[in-house]
């Protein structure tokens, strides 16, 4: 959340609201870059009704992930990055959590170069979104348990999914031992040493490495 008003440096105060069980060093980090951490029990719901109550009580603009469009127009910048790569894409995977990242992705490249795959990868733990996609309608399900915490949230925003239905060309779900696995490989392979919700890709390669599961095919 931003304050409206701004500080004597010109720069604005910004508090971030997280569940508990959020990941320590993503919270220090966030805290070293000068916004304030206000952390709630529960799950990223309980997060999002206080982030809600904090911007009525004070008048903050409430920055939503994924309902925000600016932060779905922030991950489109990284589909057309990927555009403008000079070689043929077939499909490009894309982590899936509350939908910024797949929606924002798949609408620049489905523009720039539409013949591309574009799959949304969610653990199995947290599958409310893909459920959600593979229904066209919205799914309630209970509380995630993954070790993907970035992407772990139950809450669809219909319009969201809306936009991942015209986006997206399928969405896959992985196991929590794969999402492992491709940390380990990133690791090993690579030197990358990446949180969990960025090892879907390759959880999803692990499992289908030449992804002929995709429906739509």
């Amino acid at each position: 959340m931003l304050n409206r008003a701004t500080r004597p440096d010109g720069l604005l105060d910004v508090t971030v609201t997280a569940s508990a069980a959020a990941n320590t060093l993503e919270v220090e980090k966030t805290r070293a870059l000068g916004a304030k951490v206000v952390l709630v029990d529960g799950e990223i719901e309980a997060a999002l009704q206080a982030a809600l109550e904090h911007a009525e009580r004070t008048g903050a603009f409430l920055v939503e992930d994924s309902k925000n469009l600016d932060t779905c127009e922030g991950a489109a910048t990284i589909g057309l990055e990927l555009a403008e790569l000079p070689y043929q894409l077939d499909a490009v995977l894309v982590s899936l959590g509350a939908g910024t990242m797949a929606t924002g992705i798949g609408y620049a490249l489905k523009r720039r170069r539409p013949d591309v795959d574009v799959v949304s990868v969610q653990p199995g733990n947290a599958p409310a979104m893909t459920l959600s996609y593979q229904a066209g309608r919205v799914v309630d399900l209970g509380a995630p348990n993954t070790i993907a915490d970035g992407v772990a949230g139950r809450y669809v925003i219909p319009e969201v999914l809306d936009d991942l239905l015209d986006v997206a060309d399928d969405a896959l779900l992985v196991s929590e031992e794969s999402i492992k696995e491709g940390m380990r490989l990133l690791y090993l392979h690579s030197g990358l040493v990446v949180e969990p919700a960025a090892a879907l890709g390759v959880a999803a390669l692990l499992e289908s490495p030449r992804l002929s599961g995709l429906a739509g095919r």
